[in-house]
C-alpha cells in the first residue's frame, strides 16, 4: 500500500470474507515503526462512516477502520457474528498488519464508538495483552461486552454523553437486554487494574466533567453535558482529539 492512501483489503477470519479500510500515514517509513489504531463503528454504521466522523485519517499512526458483519459487532444482542469471532478479525487484521508494515508492538490501540465502543472495551476485559491503550464513545455495554476479565491491566478512556437517550448514561434496557452506564463499567475495570473503586471528579470545563478512577492504569471517564449519542467534536470536546490525545500517552511497558 502507498504511504499517503487509505484502501480496502479483504481476507478470510474463522472461514468468511471480511474487509477492513486501512490508512498509512505519508510519511510512513519502514525503518521507523508506527502506532496502529484498531476503530470499530457503531451499530448499521460501516468503517467508511467512521473514517469520515473521526479523522483518524490524520493521525501518526496506521489506522484500521474495520467492518462488521452485517454492520454489527459481537457482545451486542443484534450481533450476526458469535463470541469470539470479531476478535478472531482482529487477531487476523493485527497479523496482517505486521506482515505488512513496520509496527511498533507497545503502541496497539483500539477505539469504537456505540456498539463499536463496547466491543472496544471487551477487547481491553478479554485481551489486555493485545493493547496499550483502549478508547470507547458512547459505549453500548451490553452482558456479552463484559465477561470475566483477564487480570493484565489496560488503560481505559471512556466519553459518553448525560442527554443519550439512545445508550443511557446510567443504564438501562434495548434490544430486550440490560446495559450497563459508563461509571458502572470503568468501576469494574478499574477494580481489575487494581486501582480505586471511587472515581475523583475534576471540571474541564463548562461542559465536561472528567472522573478519575487512580491506579497504576489509568481509567478516565469525561461526562459531556450537552451531546446526546455521538461521536461529539464541539468546542466543548474533540472526541477525536481527546481519544488520540490518552491513547498515544500509552505505551505497554512490556513490549521491546
Amino acid at each position: 500500500q502507498t504511504p499517503g492512501t487509505t484502501r480496502t483489503v479483504t481476507f478470510t477470519s474463522s472461514g468468511v470474507t471480511r474487509t477492513a479500510r486501512i490508512t498509512v500515514p505519508a510519511d510512513y517509513d519502514p525503518a521507523r515503526p508506527l502506532p496502529v489504531l484498531v476503530s470499530f463503528h457503531g451499530w448499521k454504521e460501516t468503517a467508511d462512516s467512521m473514517e469520515r466522523y473521526t479523522g483518524f485519517d490524520a493521525l501518526p499512526a496506521i489506522v484500521v477502520y474495520g467492518q462488521g458483519i452485517e454492520n454489527a459487532w459481537e457482545g451486542a444482542p443484534y450481533a450476526r457474528t458469535n463470541d469470539g469471532q470479531d476478535l478472531r478479525y482482529v487477531l487476523d487484521l493485527l497479523g496482517g498488519l505486521r506482515s505488512t508494515f513496520t509496527v511498533d508492538p507497545a503502541r496497539i490501540y483500539a477505539a469504537g464508538m456505540s456498539n463499536g465502543g463496547g466491543f472496544a472495551l471487551k477487547l481491553a476485559c478479554q485481551r489486555p495483552d493485545l493493547f496499550a491503550g483502549v478508547a470507547s464513545v458512547s459505549g453500548a455495554y451490553y452482558p456479552r461486552t463484559r465477561p470475566p476479565c483477564a487480570p493484565q491491566a489496560v488503560p481505559v478512556l471512556e466519553i459518553h454523553g448525560a442527554k443519550d437517550t439512545w445508550i443511557r448514561y446510567d443504564g438501562g434496557v434495548r434490544h430486550g437486554e440490560e446495559y450497563a452506564g459508563p461509571v458502572a463499567v470503568l468501576t469494574a475495570l478499574a477494580r481489575r487494574n487494581g486501582g480505586a473503586t471511587t472515581p475523583v471528579t475534576t471540571k474541564v470545563n463548562d461542559g465536561v466533567l472528567r472522573l478519575t478512577w487512580a491506579g497504576d492504569s489509568p481509567v478516565d471517564h469525561l461526562r459531556v453535558a450537552a451531546t446526546g449519542h455521538v461521536w461529539p467534536r464541539t468546542a466543548d470536546i474533540d472526541a477525536t482529539q481527546a481519544v488520540w490525545g490518552f491513547l498515544r500517552a500509552q505505551v505497554r511497558p512490556d513490549r521491546p
